[in-house]
């Protein structure tokens, strides 16, 4: 083991240093958006409605909350549940049981200086539903199949999940953008530093949207092989572009500046290193999740790498499939489940 360490180490350093081409995803973020798919919806604080709740009537308080996250079809669920239920794990609001350990939660220790500090950093977030406004208008436009979120909602979920995807409703978990330098971050467990560097108000968009697109176009593949997952990934990471053409790449990868231009420059030798290891076609989940989970940095590359760094090579070979096929929509990237094919047809070949 120690032997290959170097050996990749020593691939690394050699590596000539190229620049990363320009995004090309301008054709699809630049289409005239109809009237119709202008999106336009609602952002609710539900964070800022517990720590406001009159807990003396809080039986008619949860009723009024319920109405107002009740379910769109009957398909969904009420979003009050999901996060009582699910997300808390303490029960239905209905039980006044349930609504106490609410009350505790918003506005007793630890937790409410996780509500107040939100509200602090979060004391509006118009500018954060007009970018998501506008990125699913861009892909409503280009993904005509696709449905987009009938309401926004911002929760302070006890560090369950960042976003929360339900059939109609995006919700953001307000404690985990609130700064990597944020000093109550040290105090919970499990959170580690390549982790809170992202944990900051820049990413909550991009984060929203790359969710609920891996919602809308779910990984089916029960044991995939690592190209399969990449190019998922890659697009998920291509539509989210092209629906905020102002991101920079590096945040809705998820990377550091540094990390991005490591990738940027050793963009080749990544590939080459999967190929000729025959990770391409390797279906070990180990392995595939060494090049796509969340890690300080990728195992088979030196500690300058991001962690997924199989996400940046996802996206050029998707960058490289719709760049040398232009005839082909957004849709019909999204229709084609052949990672061979679209591997094939980009002529994807980093030197």
């Amino acid at each position: 083991m120690k032997f290959a360490v170097r050996l990749i180490s020593s691939i690394f350093a050699a590596a000539t240093l190229v620049g990363c081409g320009s995004r090309s995803e301008d054709r699809f973020s630049k289409v005239a958006i109809p009237e119709e798919n202008r999106v336009d919806v609602e952002f609710r604080r539900l964070d800022k409605e517990l720590t406001g709740l009159n807990y003396a009537n809080s039986a008619s308080e949860f009723a009024k909350l319920k109405d107002v996250y009740a379910a769109n079809d009957s398909s969904d669920m009420n979003f009050l549940d999901i996060y009582t239920e699910a997300v808390l794990n303490i029960g239905n609001v209905d039980q006044m049981e349930t609504r106490n350990i609410i009350q505790k939660f918003a506005t007793g220790k630890p937790y409410c200086e996780f509500f107040q500090d939100a509200d602090s950093v979060f004391p509006d977030m118009s500018a954060e539903k007009q970018e998501l406004d506008n990125a699913f208008s861009i892909l409503k436009t280009n993904l005509p199949d696709m449905n987009v979120p009938k309401q926004y909602v911002a929760i302070v979920s006890g560090f369950y999940s960042n976003v929360l995807c339900t059939k109609s409703r995006l919700g953001f978990s307000l404690e985990y953008y609130l700064g990597a330098n944020y000093p109550n971050y040290k105090y919970v467990d499990g959170l580690y530093d390549y982790m809170i560097c992202n944990y900051r108000r820049e990413k909550l968009v991009s984060d929203g949207v790359f969710c609920w697109l891996s919602t809308e176009y779910e990984f089916k593949e029960s044991a995939p092989t690592l190209l399969q997952k990449i190019i998922y990934l890659g697009k998920l990471v291509y539509l989210t572009s092209v629906s905020l053409p102002n991101e920079d790449l590096h945040t809705i990868l998820g990377y550091t500046p540094d990390q991005y231009e490591w990738c940027c420059q050793n963009e080749a030798q990544m590939w080459h290193y999967m190929a000729e290891n025959k990770h391409l076609f390797n279906t070990d989940r180990l392995t595939v999740g060494k090049y796509c989970d969340p890690a300080p940095s990728t195992a088979f590359f030196p500690q300058d790498s991001p962690g997924r760094s199989g996400l940046f090579v996802g996206y050029n070979i998707v960058k490289a499939y719709l760049d040398a096929n232009t005839n082909v929509t957004l849709q019909e990237l999204m229709n084609n489940n052949d990672a061979s094919e679209i591997l094939e047809m980009s002529g994807y070949n980093p030197k």
